[in-house]
């Protein structure tokens, strides 16, 4: 009996120890499987105490959005305004262009003068001819304007002979400044015989004054 027992204590002892053995590799598998599930737990207990960290990277990336496009917007403005507008002298061309225009036009009036004629004659004299050369000059560097050609005459003779006189002074002057290269779309002629006379009076200086031709720009680029 006192083996049997002593037999009984091994065999006991000895499947204690083995269940202790099992145990404890059960338990040593258990250990990475515990370690895993408490990471998760706690990065989820870390969100949840943070719940508006995701959100802030949103609206980070959405602030983000409306500068790089207020950027762009900045840019494309700045390069439109850099675009280089052709001028002259510090002016646009049109209104370059108006200027010398005015300052043509400005110079022919100025040498629009009247052109005096002998008694009873539509020829031109010499010093008729000079001025009309100045006029050529000028008129052809104006060739968008229309100038009227009147011609005069003193009083005495009938008023048709008088009409007629007019008529050829005007047209005298006109071929000769056709001859010179101003274009004769841009002159016309008339007569007013003795009217409108350019002095009253009858004596050879009012008539002197009243034998003449008179210049009339009739459209401007002033208009």
């Amino acid at each position: 009996m006192g083996t049997i027992n002593i037999v009984f204590i091994l065999v006991t002892n000895f499947d204690m120890k083995r269940i202790s053995i099992k145990s404890a590799v059960q338990h040593s598998l258990l250990i990475p499987v515990l370690a895993v599930l408490v990471a998760g737990c706690m990065t989820e207990k870390k969100q949840s105490q943070n719940p508006g960290s995701t959100p802030i990277a949103s609206s980070t990336q959405s602030a983000t959005a409306p500068q790089q496009t207020q950027v762009k917007s900045t840019q494309s403005a700045t390069s439109t305004k850099s675009l280089p507008t052709e001028t002259i002298n510090g002016t646009k061309p049109t209104e370059e262009s108006t200027l010398v225009a005015a300052r043509e036009e400005s110079d022919l009036r100025a040498n629009l003068e009247k052109v005096y004629f002998k008694f009873d004659s539509y020829g031109l004299t010499a010093k008729a001819q000079e001025q009309l050369l100045q006029m050529a000059k000028s008129m052809k560097n104006n060739g968008k304007l229309s100038i009227q050609i009147s011609g005069y005459t003193d009083e005495r003779g009938t008023e048709e002979y008088n009409f007629n006189l007019g008529q050829m002074r005007a047209q005298a002057v006109k071929e000769f400044l056709v001859a010179q290269g101003v274009n004769p779309q841009m002159l016309s002629t008339t007569s007013y015989g003795e009217k409108s006379p350019a002095m009253q009076g009858s004596n050879s200086k009012a008539w002197k004054q009243n034998r003449r031709v008179e210049f009339k720009i009739v459209n401007s680029a002033k208009q």
